[in-house]
């Protein structure tokens, strides 16, 4: 149960930094990669069916389920933090750096898989109920990365598949009976996914301090990214929602098309103090500075993105329909 209800929200959550590291239209391939390190899972199994399916062996549960709650955090940040914008170098290296990310995050489905396969698999539990509590984890799973997304943001919901997953972990080390391994490698297995879940917590913290954004090469890094990090010194507020991933700059000014597009020329010639406003890292809007004086931003009567902001007296609630996109 713990071990399906975590690997689905990590599934899940992938979704989302592959939106906003490659391409929205590429997330999906997250769903393949699944597939491939859960039939390898399988395989794996199914060559070592004599050795390792005679009896139930909660030794072999509590390793490959440490190793695959070390895995989540450190295949998370390795891809977050690699300095390569897959879309926009040649061809050669696209396809090299596509086909590490699969293998990457193939891994923590190979080792969740192998959990969920050979528990499967045992002849001492009724199939029938062990795959009750697989599916309920499942789909618990899919369901807490909803709610949590926008409560916890993208890596406190990866915590907590990672916390998930180490109670499964402590539940098979305490019913082994086997200690094959002693000394720093057991020890290794019980603390070394504690560290790793706070410094999951404190890497967008310290990556944005340093490098301004979390991920460091997004799919648009030469247009919104650049003007991002460069004209808005980075980001002041990330917000994340299970549709989209947004990301509030500090002030700033700029000169650039994609701030101050829908302008005629003739009001281009200074910059305006405002926002950007990222989603996804893609899309792209902007939020200009306003006190209330229509007077100091002249150009508000000259085109259509003004709309939000001429006030109007006496009225409570307003729903402004964007005229663009973004």
């Amino acid at each position: 149960f713990a071990i399906s209800c975590s690997v689905l929200i990590f599934e899940t959550i992938l979704l989302k930094f592959f939106s906003f590291k490659m391409m929205s239209s590429c997330a999906f391939l997250i769903v393949s990669i699944a597939f491939l390190g859960i039939g390898a899972s399988g395989t794996y199994l199914y060559l070592k069916n004599g050795k390792i399916l005679q009896k139930t062996n909660f030794s072999f549960l509590s390793n490959f389920s440490a190793a695959y709650v070390i895995s989540v955090p450190l295949s998370v940040m390795l891809f977050a933090s690699i300095p390569f914008s897959p879309h926009n170098s040649s061809v050669l290296p696209n396809v090299l750096f596509d086909c590490f990310y699969m293998v990457l995050f193939s891994i923590p489905f190979f080792l969740s898989g192998v959990c969920i396969s050979y528990v499967l698999s045992l002849k001492e539990f009724p199939v029938g109920r062990t795959l009750f509590f697989d599916l309920i984890g499942a789909g618990l799973g899919c369901i807490f990365s909803v709610l949590f997304l926008r409560m916890l943001g993208a890596y406190g919901v990866l915590c907590l598949s990672m916390g998930l997953a180490y109670i499964a972990f402590t539940i098979f080390n305490s019913l082994s009976t086997e200690k094959s391994l002693k000394g720093s490698i057991a020890k290794l297995k019980v603390f070394l996914p504690i560290v790793l879940f706070f410094a999951l917590l404190a890497y967008p913290h310290i990556m944005i301090r340093f490098y301004q954004f979390d991920i460091i090469s997004t799919n648009r890094e030469q247009h919104h990214f650049k003007i991002f990090k460069e004209d808005f010194h980075g980001i002041e507020a990330t917000y994340w929602n299970p549709i989209t991933r947004i990301d509030l700059s500090c002030e700033g000014k700029s000169d650039k098309y994609e701030y101050l597009f829908g302008l005629s020329e003739k009001f281009r010639n200074k910059n305006y103090t405002g926002r950007y406003i990222l989603l996804d890292s893609g899309a792209a809007t902007r939020q200009f500075r306003f006190d209330g004086n229509q007077t100091d931003k002249e150009f508000f009567g000259h085109f259509l993105f003004s709309i939000p902001y001429q006030l109007v007296d006496h009225i409570k609630d307003v729903l402004i329909i964007g005229p663009g996109g973004g």
